[in-house]
This record gives structure tokens, sequence and C-alpha cells, in this order.
């Protein structure tokens, strides 16, 4: 039998990275550049060593792993990591994390290691389909990753930043309703709207001509042949648009620049595209009723909010604005709409509609008693002449009371509607955003962790340029190495883990790009 030579090569390394938690760990391309890597931050480098362990003796209770080097300890505190290659038996690298320092003689230190999982068998393992709860994505186009991030979000803030959609449609329209025309025609019947309409419909769009209209009821009602029309009038309203007008329909867009997908919010540029979500941002229509619409900008189709501007010219005109939502131009599952009316006060002269109500039974009344009277005077007949004058009497008084009575006053004398009272505009669009702090907070955590992922499927390790974050649960490893190394490896991928690919581990600031590359 061969004399056996020692010939194992053992390198201490220092300032390396990595630790025993395996938050973080080194990817490479190859065995050669991890070797390269870690042989080039050794600081002493010894052979002709005896064979090195990867695993614990077999003695119970199990000690540590360690190796004898012929260097003093006050020379090798500052090691934190080691590899080693038992070239009698091959020519794999092992690597290790160095746990302790021993003083053993001013010629001998006692190094404690525990064998570095990954790193030792990184080329020799695969992470199959798992359930990816975190990682970073192979693109970050906007709205591709949707799912919510952990983050809270301390305050929103509500910018105007669009114009209103309707600048140019302040004119006030105004409406009467009635039962007869202004000379007591019976009305035509219609329809309005797409509605039957059994009253008369007169409109006018400013305050002299609705003056004029309503005159002219209050001066046929004067005509004692005719009837009181004045009393025909049912309503006089306020309202945008025209009353009974045609049917319109008209495209709005929110007049500014990458409201969809801006660079920036606030000062600060971004750097993870799932900012641009609804979870940080999103748009807030908002009606001159007060009725109001959350529009998220992953489901607003093309770079632009845009809505259909409906208005069905009804008795109250109904403006709907219908936003391009959701994959459709124009959805009706999400309508805005407006149908403000303000019911106006108007008065009648009470002496004139007593007296088309009264004026036969007045007549009448005054005939019977000029006739008693006359008879009784005639005939010297005391109860009638008595009887006739309580008659005259008791009329004058009637008609005193009429003629001195108030006028009568219809329709609504108050009313809480500000919205045409001021001019509201129909919509106004508002951008509602989380407040900086916030938005920073959440692409550091994004920028480290990268996107919450939650589905079925192999975990990226190389879709970043720099470095990825995987976190999973239950991974399946296949490959060929010791299943005390599959068990670390799985809790490192449970726990959550980043593969740095380039030697400034812990360096979040430099740009983080996507390769497109899927997959282990």
């Amino acid at each position: 039998m061969a004399d056996y030579r020692p010939e194992t090569r053992v390198y201490l390394c220092e300032q390396v990275p990595l630790d025993d938690t395996y938050s973080d760990t080194r990817d490479f391309a190859d065995k050669d550049s991890q070797a390269y890597y870690f042989e080039s931050k050794a600081t002493h480098k010894y052979t002709n060593l005896s064979y090195q362990r990867v695993n614990n003796s077999i003695a119970n209770p199990r000690v540590a792993l360690t190796c004898r080097v012929p260097d003093l300890a006050d020379n090798l505190y500052n090691c934190n990591y080691m590899m080693f290659q038992n070239n009698n038996f091959g020519t794999k690298w092992f690597y290790a994390f160095i746990k302790q320092v021993n003083y053993i003689s001013p010629e001998c230190t006692e190094i404690v290691y525990e064998l570095d999982h990954i790193q030792t068998w990184l080329f020799d393992f695969d992470v199959k389909s798992a359930f990816v709860e975190r990682e970073h994505s192979s693109t970050d186009e906007p709205f591709e990753n949707i799912l919510p991030e952990p983050v809270d979000i301390t305050e929103y803030t509500s910018f105007q930043n669009y114009a209103p959609l309707d600048p140019d449609l302040f004119t006030i329209w105004y409406g009467i309703l009635a039962t007869s025309t202004p000379l007591g025609m019976q009305p035509t019947l219609s329809q309005i709207g797409n509605t039957f309409c059994g009253l008369e419909l007169i409109t006018a769009n400013n305050i002299n001509s609705l003056a004029t209209n309503v005159q002219s009821y209050l001066d046929s009602a004067k005509d004692i042949l005719t009837n009181n029309v004045a009393n025909n009038i049912v309503s006089i309203y306020s309202c945008y648009g025209e009353p009974g007008g045609a049917v319109q329909e008209e495209t709005k867009e929110i007049s500014a620049k990458d409201n969809i997908t801006p660079p920036q919010y606030y000062d600060y540029t971004i750097k993870n595209k799932k900012l641009l979500n609804s979870q940080f941002r999103y748009f807030l229509g908002v009606t001159n009723e007060g009725k109001s619409m959350v529009f998220k900008p992953e489901k607003i189709i093309g770079n632009k909010l845009t809505f259909n501007r409906i208005i069905i010219h009804s008795i109250v005109p109904i403006i709907t604005y219908v936003p391009f939502y959701e994959g459709i131009e124009g959805n009706w599952n999400y309508p805005l709409t407006i149908s403000t009316f303000i019911q106006c006060a108007w008065a009648t002269d009470s002496f004139t509609s007593w007296f088309h109500d009264n004026a036969f039974s007045l007549f009448a009344g005054l005939t019977n008693s000029f006739t008693q009277t006359s008879i009784g005077a005639l005939s010297g007949s005391l109860p009638l002449l008595s009887s006739g004058a309580t008659g005259l009497t008791n009329a004058a008084t009637t008609l005193n009371e009429a003629v001195n009575a108030p006028d009568k006053a219809h329709g609504a004398i108050f009313d809480k509607n500000t919205a045409l009272q001021n001019k509201r505009p129909e919509l106004i669009i508002y951008e509602v955003l989380a407040d900086k702090n916030s938005i920073i907070r959440a692409d550091d955590f994004m920028t480290r962790f990268g996107y919450t992922t939650n589905k079925m499927k192999i975990p990226n390790r190389k879709s970043r340029f720099r470095y990825n974050y995987i976190k999973v649960t239950q991974p399946l490893i296949t490959g060929s190495l010791p299943v005390e190394s599959v068990s670390i490896i799985k809790n490192a991928l449970i726990r959550g883990i980043t593969f740095w690919h380039d030697k400034d581990v812990g360096n979040y600031e430099i740009e983080n790009r996507v390769t497109g590359i899927e997959g282990w």
C-alpha cells in the first residue's frame, strides 16, 4: 500500500460578507469564478495539511468541525471564512464559515468551522416549482405586478392636477312644466329623453327669457274669460343642460401628460414601477353632487383617464361620465351620473286665482241677494229685506278678503343644492397620492425584497443584474448533495435569502435592472 501524503489546502479569508444565517449569499456563473472570488479574499494559505472533514464525526454527542493550522491565533482573528480542498481525493472546493479561532500554541491554532452548504453545493442542486411568496420579477413594466405590498401608508394627499372636464359648460338652463299652454290649451303629448311626457315643457337659457315665459301665464290668468292658467304651472326649475334637447355623446380626456405613469412622485424619482399601482396612487372622480368613484391606474385603458360624456336631455337632463376602464371603452359598470337641479319659487295672484274659482258662486249669490232685497223693499217684507241685505254684506266681506289676501307662493323657497349656485364643474378628477415618506419607504422595501408573488413557479435567481431576493414555501430541491445540506438550503429559502451577482454585497443604492431571465 502506497504511503499517504497529506496534501489538503486550506485558505483562510477575511471580509467575506456571508454568515450562517444565510440571509445573503453570493451567486457565480461557474465554479472557477466562485473559487477565484473566495481566493481573492484569502489572507492566509496553508498546504499539505491533513484531511478536512465536511461533516461531524459519528461520536455522540457530535463535536464541531475543526482544523489546525501552523500559525499564531492572533494573526487569524480577522478571518471569518475558509475554503479547503482535499487534493488526495479530488479537486472539489468546500466552503465554510469560521465559528471560532482557538489558541493552541505559538505555532498552532485551531479553527472551528461550519460548512457553507449553499456555496459548497451551489452548482450541484436545482430548485423546482414552489410557492413563491416574494421575489424580484424578471420584468418591471407598469401594472405587470399588481398584488398589494405589506407596506403601511401613513396618509394620502389629494391634488387637483387636472382641469375640470367641462370648463365651458357652466350655462344654466331653466324649465317650466305646466298642465296647459300659456293660452290654456291642452299640451301636446311627447317623448322627452326617451320618457313619455304629458305636460307642457318650456325652456329658457337666461333669466330674462324665463321671466317672460312665466309672465305669459300670469298675464293670461288676468283675463276673466279664460281659465286660471297661472295655477297650471307645476314646476319651475334650473339645471345643467337644455331640458328636452337631443341626446349628445362626446369623449373627454383628463388634460395632463404622463398622468398614468409619471416618472416622479413629488420630487422623488421612483425605482420600482409597482409604485404606479393604486395602492400608492389612484384617481378620484368627484361630481358636483358629491358622488365619487375611485379609478385604479392599472385598470385604465391607454395612458390617460378617458370618459364618454353622455347627456340625455330629459325633463331634468341626466349627464353620465362613462370611463374607458377594465378593457372596455365606455364601461357602464362604473358610471358617474349627474342630474343636478334646483326647484325654483314663484308667486301667483291670489285674488285672480280665487276669482276664477269662485266667480260663478259670487255672481249667483249677489243676484239672489239683490232679488231678495228688491222684493222685500217692494212688498214691505222685512225678512226678505234683511236676508238680502245680509247676503250682500257677506259677499262684500268675502270679496274684500279675497282682494286683500296675499299672493300665493309655489315651489321650493329654500334649496340646499350648492352645485348650481356656485357653478361647480360637473366632474373633477383628483390625483390621490401616498405621502412622500411612505413612497420612499415602500420603494426601499421593494428594492431590497422584490415584489409579492404568491404563486406556484420556479423562483427567479438571475432575473436581476445585481441581486435577487427569494422567499418560498415548501421548496423542492433536487441534486447530488447530502440530505442535511438540502434541509439547510430549504430553510434558507423559506426564511428568505438574497443571491448577489457581484462583489458589492449589501449595496442597494446601485440600480438593479432586469435581465429578463426566468427560473433558477
